[in-house]
C-alpha cells in the first residue's frame, strides 16, 4: 500500500481541503486564485497539474496548467496556457471515470454543477482494478480480490483514441493514444502487467516497476548486437524512446517512452508525409536520431548508414562486427 501511495494513479485527482493539498511539487493555484478558491488538483504528479473550482469547472486560459519541472530537458517549474485564449470558458470536469473510484455519470459530485458524475473515491483506489472490497473484508478466507491482468482493464483509461491510427501532436504524439501499440504487434501475447507492476512507480523508482527487464524474453537480442561494445544504451533506449509528450517536450524527445517498440530499419521519417499521423512502429529519426546526430553523444550518421547500420542489427551472424569509438 505505501508503494502504491506513491504512484500516479494513487495521485491522479486530490481534493484540496482545509487549505493547500499534499503536493510538495506545487506552490499555489493559478495566479489570481487562492487555495480556498479550488475544490481539486487534477494531477500534479511528475507531470502536470490542471485546477478545479469551487463550482466544478476546470480553470482555463492562460497561465493556468502548472507543468512540474523535468530534470531531463532542464523545463517546467512554470505556469503555461490551458486552452489558450480561454479565460472563463467554464471547462466542465468530464474525466471522473478514469481520474476516480466507483464513478457512475450521474448527477454532480458534491453538487458541483461543472462536474460530470460522482465517485466513491478520489483518484484510481485498489476498486477501480479489483473490483468491491467489502465482502473480502469481511470475510478476506472466503471471498478472494478479484485480480484482473487483461490489458483491455488498462487500455480502458490509457488509450483515448477511437481509431487504430495514432494521431501526431506536431513533432511528437500524446500520451494518450500510444498504448494499444504493443496489441497490434507481437506483444499482443502479453498483458501490461506482464512487464508493469501497477503497484510500483516508474518515476521515482522505488522498489522496481518493471516486473521483467526485456532480457527476460530476449535474450537472444541482447547478447547480438553490430557494436563489439554496446555500453551506452539500454533496450529501451532504443525501443522505447521519448515519443510521446504529456507536458514538456524539445523538438525531437517528449516526456513519456513510446511503446511502439518495433523498429523498422528502413523508414526515416516517423511521421506521414502531411504529419497527421505517426507511423505504426518506430523510425530511423526516432530510434536512433536522439543519439547519433549533431546533438547527440553520439556519432553522427547520414539517412543511408543509419539504415545500413539498423538493418539486422540483432543478426547473430553481424554481432560485433562494428567497432567505433564514440558509439
Amino acid at each position: 500500500m505505501a508503494s502504491y501511495a506513491e504512484t500516479g494513479h494513487a495521485n491522479v485527482l486530490t481534493a484540496v481541503t482545509d487549505g493547500a493539498p499534499d503536493i510538495a511539487d506545487i506552490d499555489g493555484p493559478p495566479e489570481g486564485y487562492t487555495w480556498e478558491d479550488i475544490s481539486y488538483v487534477v494531477g500534479g504528479f511528475n507531470w502536470k497539474a490542471h485546477f478545479i473550482d469551487n463550482e466544478g469547472y476546470l480553470i482555463t486560459g492562460d497561465g493556468t496548467q502548472y507543468n512540474l519541472y523535468n530534470r531531463l530537458f532542464d523545463l517546467g517549474d512554470e505556469w503555461v496556457a490551458y486552452h489558450a485564449g480561454e479565460e472563463g470558458a467554464r471547462a466542465e470536469y468530464t474525466c471522473g471515470s478514469c481520474h476516480t473510484t466507483g464513478y457512475v455519470p450521474l448527477g454532480h459530485q458534491n453538487n458541483m454543477p461543472g462536474i460530470v458524475g460522482q465517485w466513491a473515491e478520489d483518484g484510481v483506489g485498489c476498486e477501480a482494478c479489483h473490483g468491491p472490497g467489502g465482502n473480502h473484508v469481511n470475510d478476506p478466507y472466503l471471498v478472494a480480490m478479484e485480480v484482473e491482468t487483461d490489458s483491455r482493464l488498462c487500455l480502458d483509461c490509457h488509450v483515448r483514441s477511437e481509431t487504430s491510427e495514432i494521431v501526431s501532436a506536431g513533432t511528437l504524439i500524446s500520451h494518450t493514444v500510444d498504448y494499444q501499440a504493443p496489441q497490434a504487434a507481437k506483444h499482443r501475447v502479453t498483458d501490461c502487467v506482464t512487464c508493469h507492476d501497477p503497484h510500483m512507480n516508474t518515476v521515482h523508482q522505488r522498489g522496481n516497476p518493471v516486473k521483467v527487464e526485456c532480457e527476460s524474453c530476449h535474450l537472444d537480442k541482447a547478447q547480438n548486437t553490430k557494436f563489439a561494445s554496446f555500453r551506452h544504451a539500454s533496450c529501451t533506449d532504443c525501443h522505447m524512446p521519448n515519443l510521446m509528450t504529456a507536458a514538456v517536450a524539445t523538438s525531437h524527445s517528449g516526456d513519456v517512452s513510446s511503446h511502439l517498440m518495433s523498429i523498422n530499419p528502413s523508414q526515416i521519417e516517423q511521421f506521414t508525409a502531411d504529419g497527421v499521423f505517426t507511423q505504426p512502429y518506430l523510425s530511423l529519426n526516432t530510434a536512433c536520431r536522439g543519439c547519433h546526430s549533431e546533438d547527440g553523444f553520439a556519432t553522427p550518421l547520414s539517412d543511408e548508414a543509419l539504415m545500413e547500420m539498423a538493418t539486422g542489427y540483432h543478426d547473430p551472424d553481424l554481432a560485433n562486427t562494428v567497432r567505433n569509438s564514440r558509439q
